[in-house]
């Protein structure tokens, strides 16, 4: 019988352990990720070698994407800006501020400084806009590449929802990059205590013998449901 099976089923419970003992004791520091001695001597020498090896590489893909991102949304700045048409100022426009240039200096700078202005506010919109798009492409790429090391993806439903707002102010102040995120996000989600709602058993109710007035003990229960309910 062939036991490559069983080997293969060995090594992938092997790995999801390391990566739960890793999302559990991860630190980074100074951009390095990294494990404290005292949580790595319960490792054997094979494992202490595939957990620096994992620190190693999420270190190296970190910086990988922070700059990923920066360059990406610096080209699509840049690309969005250059494509911008120029504005066409009407040619009454252009005929009232060359008379005005000569006949009321004051009056044609005033004109003037406005006609830059709402240039000037066309191109900051070109360059926000791009830089969303850009962003949500590259964080998109991100979260791809990273939900593919996953057993239990994570959805853009709870990156929007089911996440502490902080997380997201972290990556927009520049304290974590996004893939830095999405770990503490996975982290939070599979080791959160708050209790998930279970399904419970239907009961039918023709089934179960009693009629309509209800016994002693529900009667007591009904009484002091209230007042022993901690809300």
């Amino acid at each position: 019988m062939d036991s490559h099976p069983a080997n293969t089923d060995d090594n992938n419970n092997n790995a999801r352990d390391l990566n739960k003992f890793i999302s559990e004791n991860v630190q980074k520091v100074d951009g390095k990720f990294s494990i404290a001695d005292s949580k790595l001597g319960s490792l054997s020498d094979v494992e202490k070698f595939a957990v620096n090896a994992e620190l190693r590489r999420r270190t190296t893909e970190s910086e990988y994407s922070k700059s990923q991102l920066a360059n990406n949304t610096l080209r699509a700045e840049l690309e969005a800006v250059a494509s911008l048409a120029k504005p066409t100022i009407p040619q009454d426009v252009l005929d009232e501020l060359e008379e005005l240039k000569h006949t009321d200096a004051d009056l044609w700078y005033e004109k003037k400084q406005k006609l830059e202005a709402t240039l000037a506010e066309q191109e900051t919109i070109a360059r926000r806009e791009a830089h969303q798009r850009a962003k949500t492409q590259t964080q998109s790429q991100i979260l791809q590449d990273f939900n593919s090391t996953l057993d239990t993806p994570l959805t853009d439903e709870q990156l929007q929802y089911d996440i502490p707002p902080r997380y997201k102010k972290n990556v927009d102040d520049g304290k974590w990059t996004y893939i830095e995120m999405l770990e503490q996000t996975h982290r939070f989600l599979n080791n959160s205590s708050v209790a998930k709602p279970s399904a419970e058993p239907e009961v039918n109710l023709h089934s179960k013998p009693g009629g309509d007035t209800p016994g002693a003990p529900a009667k007591a229960a009904a009484n002091t449901s209230y007042t022993d309910t901690i809300y």
